[in-house]
């Protein structure tokens, strides 16, 4: 996996119903005996976690998201609190590829010839976005979509000029929203960056995700 000392893991704890993932530091390992992390950044998860606790790891190396199963054997809590876990016997992996895309339900604001519409990100990548929205809209129009959420824990905007590709309408009389495909244009660098993070981001929470 390529991890160094100081990288940042999500730690996922099965046993607990929320299945949030909690951000860990990588503090070391012995090859084939233990890896020890940072309790997660929670103090009530901090004491949740007892030894013989299964817990989920995943990271992102270079172009591969990583996950792998452990169990905690030790918490320390001298001089801070930090975890013993097994090493893992497997190790699996999903390569993002540059094309790659993460499945996600994003709530956006389309803006097309100065009318605005309500929709949703369905799937994302870095060139293009499956969106749906009550609007009708036709093949090669052009839209701006603004979209804000939280990523990493820091809030984020991104403004995207999209030209729409394709068109799955429905049928008249259906409630469900049409879907369309978009291709973006004119990407700034920061919104290149931002979209590869998110797309990582997503995949990490949850190799499902991959589109």
């Amino acid at each position: 996996m390529r991890l160094r000392v100081g990288d940042q893991l999500h730690m996922e704890l099965p046993g607990l119903a929320s299945h949030k993932k909690y951000s860990v530091t990588l503090i070391g390992w012995l090859e084939g005996q233990s890896v020890i992390v940072s309790a997660p950044r929670s103090a009530n998860v901090s004491r949740l976690v007892n030894p013989g606790e299964v817990v989920v790891l995943r990271t992102f190396s270079g172009t591969n998201v990583y996950a792998f199963q452990s169990t905690v054997t030790m918490t320390p809590t001298s001089p801070f609190m930090y975890l013993h876990l097994s090493f893992p016997q497997r190790v699996d992996s999903v390569t993002i590829r540059s094309a790659m895309r993460s499945r996600l339900h994003l709530p956006i604001q389309i803006t097309r010839g100065g009318k605005e519409d309500a929709g949703a990100i369905l799937n994302i990548g870095a060139a293009g976005a499956l969106i749906e929205c009550a609007g009708v809209l036709a093949k090669d129009d052009s839209l701006t979509l603004d979209a804000a959420f939280e990523l990493h824990g820091v809030p984020v905007t991104l403004k995207l000029s999209a030209d729409v590709r394709s068109a799955k309408t429905t049928a008249p009389g259906s409630e469900a929203p049409s879907q369309y495909g978009l291709q973006f244009r004119d990407l700034k660098p920061n919104d290149r960056l931002v979209l590869g993070s998110l797309v990582c981001y997503q995949i990490l929470q949850d190799p499902n995700n991959a589109a």
